[in-house]
């Protein structure tokens, strides 16, 4: 019995389960739950604290690896993060109000995965100087710093912000 041939009507609806897939249904859960709109302020913040998770973990991670017992790290690591979601609510609170905010909040997710993959990859931290010292490089330097698994380390860190921003709806104000 596929499911083109499962009953329909009253009945099955009564049924303690559905005959759709689980992926399907949380989609369609998804879909429903994106398909209210979300205030800006309200998008700004759920942003933050994705990039707080997804870019900067390098960052956490790093500040394990310094030992310590775990009640010092964690300790550091929970103030580090309030610090920056709050830094980051503030920064991106300014861009909420135009409407290439969507853009423009796409393009700093790119660049937080840009830096989380080259963070990782190159053990530095990204501050005003190696901001600097990315725009510097030129052509060959460029060719020799791409590759697929940066492209992959991308995509896993700003596709779901990404798909999240496209369906994003924010009333106007």
């Amino acid at each position: 019995m596929n499911s083109h041939s499962l009953p329909h009507g009253p009945a099955f609806a009564s049924l303690p389960f559905s005959p759709a897939p689980a992926w399907r249904r949380a989609a369609q859960w998804f879909d429903q739950w994106l398909s209210h709109p979300l205030s800006a302020r309200r998008a700004v913040v759920g942003l933050s604290l994705y990039l707080v998770l997804a870019a900067n973990w390098p960052l956490w991670f790093a500040i394990v690896r310094l030992g310590g017992p775990p009640s010092t790290y964690l300790r550091v690591i929970a103030v580090l993060a309030a610090l920056v979601a709050c830094g980051m609510v503030a920064l991106l609170s300014l861009t909420a109000w135009t409407r290439f905010m969507k853009p423009l909040w796409l393009a700093i997710t790119l660049g937080a995965a840009l830096s989380e993959y080259y963070m990782l990859t190159y053990h530095v931290v990204m501050d005003p100087g190696m901001a600097a010292n990315v725009f510097q490089t030129d052509l060959h330097e460029v060719a020799d710093l791409l590759g697929w698994r940066m492209v992959l380390s991308v995509l896993v860190v700003a596709a779901l912000p990404a798909w999240w921003l496209a369906r994003l709806r924010i009333p106007a104000m």
